[in-house]
């Protein structure tokens, strides 16, 4: 029977939100729609966050502005998808693991 501790280990991870989309037929950034006043890419990078995530790397196009001020990672070939993005946070985390989210699933 446990007592509800957890003696083990604690992961260190970095956090990534994957921003970079086009949102062609959305028509407007996703990144930049707004749920409860607040923009997705912020409500994600705040999930991170919350979730113990040691640094949080947003992968972002470099004409998103509102990206200004964060730790952007860049696609190393542009318009190759998610997985850009996501080779872009390993090569950019600081930890060995990384956990990644879409930025329009909140």
């Amino acid at each position: 029977m446990s007592d509800g501790t957890n003696s083990g280990p604690t992961l260190v991870f970095s956090g990534l939100v994957l921003a970079a989309g086009h949102s062609r037929r959305m028509g407007t950034d996703k990144a930049l729609l707004e749920i409860d006043g607040q923009p997705l890419w912020q409500r994600q990078r705040d999930l991170l966050t919350a979730a113990g995530a040691r640094e949080v790397l947003i992968s972002a196009r470099a004409e998103q502005t509102w990206s200004t001020g964060l730790t952007v990672v860049r696609d190393d070939a542009p318009d190759c998808g998610p997985l850009g993005g996501i080779v872009a946070g390993l090569r950019a985390a600081q930890t060995d693991h990384l956990l990644v989210v879409a930025v329009d699933l909140p």
